[in-house]
Formats: C-alpha cells, sequence, structure tokens
C-alpha cells in the first residue's frame, strides 16, 4: 500500500513455543520472549561487557553493539511448533516475540513479503528453508587437511612456520597472508592499509614465496573487503587505489556526491559501489590479478557497513540494499572464482550475509570476537553463533581460534589480552568444525599464540591432528549439507526433535549425527557437564561408555586440556575409526 510504509504481520505463538534461526546470533538462541532488530551491522565488540562497551562506544560511536547485532541479517525462524518462517524483504525488520499468545514481524516498507515454511521437525523446516535460501557447496579438500595458520611479517615468517609445524607434526593446510598490502597502527592495535597492491617493502618477492609454499604443500591466502583507504600517507606506496576508484566514479557518494567515507577504527575509507558494473569489473580485474600469482583465495570481509544517506550508482533505494550488500559481495567473490575457473579449489570466508548468501558465499566465520571468556562477546558466544547460524543455511561456518579483538591500555581496568589457557580451549572447540583458522589479533606481540610456548605448540599440534582426522567424515557432511542444507555443526534439535531437553542446549553441539562435543568455556575448568540423548556413547579419548538406551542422560565428566569433552556414537564406526587413529598417533 503505497500510503503506508510500515506495516506489520501478526500470527498466534504459545507460551511454551521457541523460535531458533535469524542468522547468527551470539547471545540466545531460542528468541521466543524478546525483540530482534533485523538490520546487518557490526556485530560489536563488548556487547554489553563493561567497561569496554562504553569506552569503545566514546571512541567510535556505535563500535560496542548489543546483544542482538549481528553481521549476518536473516529474517527467518524455525518454530518448536513444527513450522517455518521466512521474510523476503530487505528493509528493516523487526521482530517481536514477548507476547505469549502471539508474535509480531514489522517491516519498514510498503510491501511485506514472506513463506511458511513446511517442516514438522527442525531438520525438515532446514531443508525447506534452504530450498529458498540456497545451500553451501563442499570446501576445497586442501581445506580440511590441517589448520590455516595467519602468518605476517615477510617470507621468511611464513617458511619459518612451517619448519616449526613439521617438527611437532602440526598438520597445515594454509598459510593466510593478511598483510600483503602491509600494516599500520591505528586505536585499534594493527589493521591493513586497504589499498589493493603487493606492499613489496614486505613481500619482495611474493611471487616466489607462494610458489615455494605450493611446493612444500601449502596454500596460501590473502585478505580483501569493499573499501579502499587513502593510501597517500602510506611509505613507499606507488599505487594508491582510492584516488584511481574515486576518479572513475566507482565508490559509493554521498547525498552532495561526494564519495561517502566510513569509519573504521581511526580511519576513513571508501565503499565500492556494487551497482555500478564498472566498480565490480575493477575489483574483479584486482583479484585476478592476485589469482594468476598463485593465490588459493582470501578473507572477503565486511560487507555491513553501508551507509544509508548516499546516492548509488543504479539509483537504487539505499535502504533496502543495505542489507542487500553483504550478498552481492559475496556473489562478486563467487564470480571471481568461476570466471577465473578455479571454483573447486578457491577459498573464500566471509562474514556478512543475508537471507539469500548461503546461495552464493563459499563459507562464513562469525565475526571477531573479544579474547575473552565471557557469554557477551567472548568465547561463550561461539558456540551459540555456529548453532544460530548453522540452522539458518549457514551450513559451512567457523571461528577465529583465540577471538580477535584485544584491548591494553596501561594503567586501566582496559586490558584484555588473551591467555594461554583461552587459547588452547578455543582452539579445542574449533577443531571440531568446518574450518580451522587461527588470528593473531590486532595486538600479536601481546597475546598468547599458538608457538608461544613448547607446551601450546604440542597442544596445537595435536588438536590439528584431530581435526585432519576428522576430514573424510566432514566430507560426508559436507556433500550432505550441499543436499539438504543440514549443516556441519548442528544443533541436537536436528538429529533429537522429541527430546525436550536439548532444546535449551547453548554450549555443546554435534559434528554430523556422531558426535557430541562439549567444549570448556569456563576459566580454570577441568571438568564440564552435558546431556547426552538417549543411547550409547563412547567418550572419544578414553573409550569409556556412557549413557542410557531409553532416556538421556545429564553428567560431568573430565575435561583436562587436550581432551575436551567429545563422545561419539558407540554404534559409530566413523567414531571407533577416529578414536582407534588418535591413539596410534598419540601413542609415544
Amino acid at each position: 500500500a503505497e500510503d503506508h510504509n510500515v506495516l506489520s504481520l501478526s500470527w498466534s505463538s504459545t507460551a511454551s513455543e521457541g523460535y531458533f534461526g535469524f542468522g547468527a546470533q551470539y547471545s540466545a538462541l531460542n528468541m521466543k520472549g524478546r525483540t530482534l532488530p533485523i538490520w546487518c551491522q557490526e556485530q560489536g565488540h563488548g556487547r554489553g561487557l563493561e567497561p569496554v562497551t562504553e569506552y569503545l562506544d566514546g571512541s567510535s560511536p556505535g563500535s560496542g553493539g548489543d546483544w542482538y547485532t549481528s553481521y549476518t541479517c536473516v529474517p527467518y525462524f524455525l518454530s518448536t511448533e513444527g513450522y517455518g518462517f521466512i521474510l523476503e524483504n530487505n528493509e528493516y525488520i523487526e521482530f517481536d516475540m514477548t507476547s505469549d499468545v502471539s508474535t509480531k514481524a514489522t517491516v519498514y516498507a510498503e510491501t511485506i513479503r514472506g513463506q511458511i515454511l513446511l517442516g514438522e521437525t527442525p531438520a525438515e523446516v532446514v531443508q525447506s528453508y534452504t530450498e529458498y535460501s540456497g545451500r553451501m557447496q563442499p570446501l576445497p579438500s586442501w581445506s580440511q587437511k590441517g589448520a590455516i595458520v595467519r602468518s605476517y611479517g615477510g617470507s621468511q615468517s611464513a617458511y619459518d612456520k612451517i619448519t616449526e609445524l613439521n617438527a611437532v607434526d602440526g598438520r597445515l593446510a594454509a598459510l593466510w597472508i593478511e598483510d600483503w598490502v602491509g600494516t599500520r597502527d591505528t586505536v585499534f592495535g594493527t589493521r591493513m592499509w586497504w589499498n589493493w597492491v603487493i606492499d613489496r617493502t614486505v613481500y619482495s618477492d611474493f611471487e616466489e614465496m607462494v610458489e615455494e609454499l605450493s611446493k612444500q604443500g601449502v596454500r596460501t591466502l590473502i585478505y580483501f573487503n569493499p573499501f579502499l583507504a587513502d593510501a597517500s600517507e602510506k611509505p613507499d606506496v606507488e599505487t594508491v587505489l582510492f584516488h584511481e576508484a574515486t576518479d572513475a566514479g566507482l565508490l559509493v557518494k554521498d547525498l552532495e556526491g561526494e564519495v561517502a567515507l566510513v569509519g573504521s577504527g581511526g580511519f576513513s575509507a571508501g565503499m565500492l559501489d556494487l551497482t555500478n558494473p564498472d566498480a565490480r569489473q575493477w575489483i574483479k580485474d584486482l583479484m585476478f590479478n592476485m589469482i594468476d600469482k598463485g593465490v588459493s583465495g582470501w578473507m572477503a570481509d565486511f560487507g555491513e557497513a553501508l551507509p544509508v544517506e548516499i546516492q548509488l550508482f543504479n539509483g537504487a533505494d539505499p535502504v533496502p540494499y543495505h542489507n542487500q550488500y553483504p550478498y552481492e559481495w559475496a556473489q562478486l567473490n563467487q564470480e571471481v572464482a568461476i570466471e577465473a575457473g578455479v571454483l573447486e579449489e578457491h577459498l573464500t570466508f566471509n562474514r556478512s550475509g543475508n537471507a539469500l548468501s548461503p546461495s552464493v558465499a563459499r563459507a562464513f566465520w562469525i565475526g571477531d570476537q573479544l579474547v575473552t571468556w565471557d557469554e557477551h562477546d567472548g568465547l561463550k558466544t561461539v558456540i551459540p553463533a555456529l548453532l544460530s547460524s548453522g540452522l539458518s543455511g549457514y551450513s559451512m561456518q567457523h571461528s577465529d581460534v583465540g577471538g580477535w579483538l584485544s584491548i591494553n591500555i596501561p594503567f586501566t581496568e582496559l586490558q584484555y589480552l588473551r591467555s594461554k589457557e583461552l587459547f588452547q580451549r578455543w582452539m579445542e572447540l574449533c577443531s571440531f568444525t568446518a574450518l580451522l583458522r587461527l588470528h593473531t589479533t590486532n595486538l600479536p606481540e601481546k597475546n598468547h599464540q599458538y608457538n608461544s610456548d613448547e607446551e601450546t605448540l604440542i597442544h596445537f599440534a595435536k588438536m590439528t591432528r584431530v581435526f585432519a582426522a576428522l576430514a573424510p567424515y566432514r566430507a560426508t557432511l559436507m556433500d550432505e549439507a550441499a543436499a539438504t542444507g543440514i549443516p556441519i555443526v548442528r544443533h541436537p534439535m536436528i538429529h533429537y526433535p522429541d527430546d525436550p531437553s536439548v532444546y535449551a542446549l547453548s554450549q555443546q553441539f554435534m559434528l554430523g549425527s556422531d558426535f557430541m562435543i562439549a567444549p570448556v568455556v569456563d576459566e580454570g575448568a577441568q571438568q564440564v557437564s552435558l546431556y547426552l540423548p538417549a543411547g550409547l556413547w563412547t567418550h572419544l579419548w578414553t573409550g569409556s561408555t556412557y549413557g542410557d538406551v531409553s532416556q538421556g542422560t545429564s553428567l560431568e565428566v573430565n575435561a583436562p586440556i587436550g581432551q575436551p569433552a567429545v563422545f561419539f556414537k558407540s554404534d559409530s564406526q566413523v567414531g571407533l575409526d577416529i578414536h582407534n587413529s588418535l591413539k596410534e598417533t598419540e601413542s609415544p
């Protein structure tokens, strides 16, 4: 209706009904009882943890985030009443689920479009939903052979990492050379120069390095995003792509017709106008150039930050295009792989998306967690984000091992640095996900890394072997995800829909149908509590059997560092094979 710009749809509900999905949600899984906005935005840092949230909001307004802020905007849920619901709008949407007797979805638009999805069980709803959203395809087989380790500071550092990991029998799939464009110091620590040209002062031998890594069986990954920063002040800079893109009219413009600059923690940058075919081809050519140099993919960062008070090249309304931009960014990266003829072997990973992004994205990661244990923005947010996004079609999902944001302001309370224990526990969690990728944080020299001491290095190597041992099993799960939309990392409701106890679980997950994982997420804990649905389950490390064939079992098990609580179905041949292979590899 043209005389209305806000429309609402209401339907009946019950107090006991549960709503799951909505993309990557970090603070809760069941959204019943909450009001949830759907709008792509920075996840936020702190997200209610004080004093860091207040500090970050003060230094960069909005960067602290809130419990509901997310990179992914998916106006979809599955209901425990046996149906699913999706709104097809890209405009701002708000779900009001606070009433015991009804639920309301409000769209700030002249039309409201949606679908009711059939499915009596959560698995059936996910399959029905992913017929709409599209289904993610299997990841490159090389990405499953070991860890993806961030390397920085030049080619010798890359070679040293390979030597170091070979010495402890670590499994390495790729080195992620994020700093190929050079680094800059900001109020948030070390950031990359968003000028997509090789920094020859750091990597004078970039092509030779990529070739040498390939000879040693290690892939090279880099970094891209849809921004361009003015690199005029960068030392020894030869090409400033910001000026080139500005002169060609490739960047988003403000209402006055000037480049719309977006702040990003200490500097500003222009954003590519992806409604402009010339802008798309321009960034593609830069990406083709790096593929020609031998790289096997990159982090396709950002996508959620398009301003709305702008002009777009094609005249589109910037408000709904804001939530469309992450899809367009992922689609562009997919087009590059297809047009370069490397789709099967190419790996990109995005952090932002909308309901249709699974149809074009290769992989996702859940964003820039704080290097803490907390439930606002730390380790405890990882599993909820993996589970909610998995139920929302994001079947190939992972996390930065150890988190990203650290803060170190002397003589204040603002001391958030990654500890050895936190890194090890985060590593254990991520070893049972779709990808195993490390980040060194924004302050690499102040945070504990995988090689900060020998004990951590040995633990890291062990968990890379666990990840590699699971590769054949994950291959079957990826094929299943491509065919049905069922994610690799699964909420237990997928396989135990009739067990009411599983719906409240938020800190344990299943890898496929055979494994149940309950990582340690509390500092200092050497035991973990978990729930095993009906059946017999075998402890991965000891081979001991737990459970009851007729009902679910709650238990507490020992979980020292290096042995997170992992169980497999006792009749699972895959589980038994993994158990035996790990026993052999860990024998003296």
